[in-house]
């Protein structure tokens, strides 16, 4: 075996000639140097350079939840407004483009939305005016749908079921063929309504 001392040489002798050949390589030749000294700085830099740029610099913080998004819709931005909290606001936003709007289907469409938020919020009285008034400009099964909806949340019972039946009449062929369960919502409430 080989004793503690002899282990200690080994490992100095091993220590030198590598000392050597790194010295004889790279010390001798003072170019290297600089070149690792450049490749170390620079590489410094550039991880300083990135890391000190803030995380935003090519996207502002938003001052809004609505200035995240490039495209928004005025639906899009009422529904927004009026989940944070600014119903009134909302319902603004969307008069504002009901008075812009001159064609009767988006006009609806408009109207759509508005009752669709007041639903939401449980101004039920607001929604089933303003699905009356979608009603009027353009009827549609969704219409519909909402003037039972709302009618059903102010205990009218009579006017639910009325606009649940044109639900029914109102949904397309194809939309039947493609989903035979589309329905049976409809049917149910008109059934629990007609006691």
């Amino acid at each position: 075996m080989f004793s503690m001392n002899k282990l200690k040489s080994i490992f100095r002798g091993t220590l030198t000639v590598t000392h050597r050949v790194f010295k004889k390589h790279w010390f001798k030749n003072k170019r290297n140097i600089v070149i690792l000294v450049a490749i170390v700085g620079l590489v410094g830099f550039l991880g300083w350079w990135y890391f000190s740029k803030p995380q935003t610099a090519y996207s502002p913080v938003p001052k809004s939840p609505l200035e995240k998004y490039t495209s928004v819709t005025p639906v899009q931005k009422a529904d927004t407004l009026a989940f944070y909290g600014d119903y009134q606001g909302s319902q603004k936003l969307l008069d504002d483009e009901i008075a812009k709007t001159k064609d009767d289907a988006s006009k609806s469409k408009l109207y759509n939305a508005k009752c669709l938020i007041a639903f939401n919020h449980k101004h039920y009285d607001d929604s089933l005016t303003f699905a009356q008034a979608a009603e009027k400009l353009a009827p549609s099964r969704i219409t519909a749908l909402y003037i039972a909806k709302s009618s059903e949340a102010l205990h009218n019972k009579k006017l639910a079921l009325e606009y649940y039946k044109k639900v029914i009449e109102r949904t397309p062929q194809q939309m039947k063929d493609l989903d035979e369960t589309i329905n049976v919502d409809n049917e149910a409430k008109i059934k629990e309504l007609s006691k």
